[in-house]
């Protein structure tokens, strides 16, 4: 008989979904009360086009919410109610929810800003054993932090940010700060591009 969780979602407590932008894959890590489940995983897809050569404007509002796909080949390994497990995440499909928020002006060539931004999760996990019999199916949801690095470019002579996609993993928690308005957000990122800036003319002083 296939184990299965409870009808009630089951709250991810810790884990995180890292280099979520990498082309080339990242890995997820998932902790709960029933399971501590790892394995490799793709690009998260998103209208963002994270899993491209993604460029956003000074000032754009973009929306990072990404959504996660699991198949036969994404390896999953760690313990299920107490018991070992090899398998996959084949029919995982997981949202991570983002609040839209307002870029930051333009700043100077080189300089990057990193960001850290709540989010939730939502959706199903399903998890099949090495024959392919469903282990455990049943949603899911967690919440905690987005952390990604913004580079500023050039890009056909004008300022553009782009992702450093290495930067980039959703981090769980058993708590989460709420969501901070886009405003709050565009004086965090201009606060940390301020810091920068003034470093930048106190070397060129000293010079």
């Amino acid at each position: 008989m296939p184990r299965s969780a409870a009808a009630d979602p089951v709250t991810i407590t810790a884990g995180q979904w890292a280099e979520v932008a990498n082309i080339d894959g990242g890995g997820i890590s998932l902790v709960s009360n029933q399971f501590s489940i790892s394995g490799a995983w793709d690009c998260g897809a998103n209208a963002a086009g994270w899993c491209g050569a993604a460029r956003w404007a000074p000032g754009s509002t973009v929306d990072f919410t990404t959504q996660a796909d699991g198949h036969h080949a994404a390896g999953a390994f760690g313990t299920l109610n107490g018991a070992p497990f090899i398998g996959s995440f084949d029919s995982t499909q997981l949202v991570f929810s983002v609040a839209p928020f307002m870029l930051p002006g333009a700043t100077p060539g080189g300089s990057s800003i990193s960001f850290s931004i709540p989010f939730s999760m939502s959706g199903l996990l399903t998890l099949n054993d090495r024959s392919g019999a469903t282990a455990f199916a049943n949603n899911v949801n967690g919440s905690g932090l987005l952390a990604f690095r913004l580079q500023s470019v050039q890009f056909g002579g004008a300022p553009m940010y782009a992702l450093d996609p290495l930067s980039t993993s959703f981090t769980f928690a058993s708590t989460a700060s709420a969501t901070p308005e886009p405003a709050t957000m565009l004086l965090f990122a201009s606060g940390l591009v301020a810091v920068g800036a003034g470093r930048l003319r106190r070397r060129a002083a000293a010079v």
